[in-house]
């Protein structure tokens, strides 16, 4: 199939990549290496998609939050002490796209940031406010109420996988970027299916998901419009050994069988960046 890919723009081959536990064939653009599935090129972004029911069928979104925040080994942590790395992070503004439960904004208010939540869905900006007490607002990178410069710091956790229209969205976040501003971006590591083929995580869950990025296709999307690329690293984000290999897992001693997927994960996917999870931190470009 030809077609001109969104992410890339160029006129390029797209390669069945996979078929997902929907049914669903992911094509692989040639030229940047990034997936997608077929209607991505007729899709809008519908926030009816993420109501209530969606959230019904995500619940750990909203469970124990509180218990959430104050664990310091948190995703939100995570983020933030990477960001850390970079800047010094009391006193910046922090813009969190597609905040559903508002996590890492509370998190972020603890470390002493000036933090506001962006969601598509209503109904998780109403449960972040009552619940966390955030600044939640309703809408996306393409409709919201910002202005050019409003932001130190724009993180996108598993965020830009949904997205219709990902490269407008991220040329909007350089847009609120301040200057020397900081982008961090978490999703699926699509390179990730080049171990596990069909069986992969990616392609068993989360059907709502429009694209995958490995580290290529997304440092060129990020280059692109108007980043300049710091790092990226991957993480796990299921148990190997009961995922993938459950007959075997069931054989072993609980013990040794806990240690051999950390070893599988930190020793050999996570050096040549093929686990799960893709952690990509950029710089707003030419300032």
């Amino acid at each position: 199939m030809t077609h001109t890919c969104p992410i890339c723009l160029s006129d390029s081959d797209l390669l069945p990549a996979g078929v997902r536990g929907d049914g669903q064939t992911v094509w692989k653009c040639r030229t940047c290496s990034s997936g997608m599935i077929q209607h991505v090129f007729t899709l809008d972004e519908d926030p009816k998609s993420y109501s209530a029911d969606y959230f019904s069928e995500h619940p750990s979104y909203f469970n124990a939050l509180e218990a959430q925040v104050s664990d310091p080994n948190n995703l939100g942590n995570m983020i933030l002490d990477r960001l850390s790395l970079r800047r010094p992070l009391p006193g910046k503004h922090l813009l969190d796209v597609g905040t559903a439960s508002g996590l890492l904004p509370a998190v972020a208010k603890r470390r002493g940031l000036d933090a506001v939540g962006l969601d598509i869905s209503e109904y998780a900006c109403t449960q972040a406010r009552a619940q966390l007490g955030i600044h939640a607002v309703c809408g996306t990178l393409l409709n919201h109420p910002f202005h050019a410069g409003d932001f130190d710091i724009i993180t996108m956790m598993d965020v830009i996988e949904h997205l219709p229209q990902p490269r407008p969205a991220v040329a909007e976040a350089a847009r609120l970027l301040k200057p020397e501003g900081l982008l961090a971006i978490m999703t699926p590591n699509f390179s990730s299916h080049r171990v596990w083929g069909d069986r992969w995580h990616g392609y068993q869950a989360s059907y709502e998901h429009l694209y995958y990025f490995n580290r290529k296709g997304l440092s060129r999307l990020l280059m692109d419009t108007g980043f300049q690329v710091l790092s990226s690293e991957t993480f796990a984000m299921v148990d190997l050994l009961p995922y993938y290999f459950p007959n075997l897992y069931r054989h072993l001693p609980g013990g040794f069988a806990n240690r051999l997927g950390r070893f599988l994960s930190n020793k050999i996917l996570r050096p040549l960046q093929l686990e799960h999870r893709l952690l990509v931190t950029a710089r707003k470009a030419g300032t």
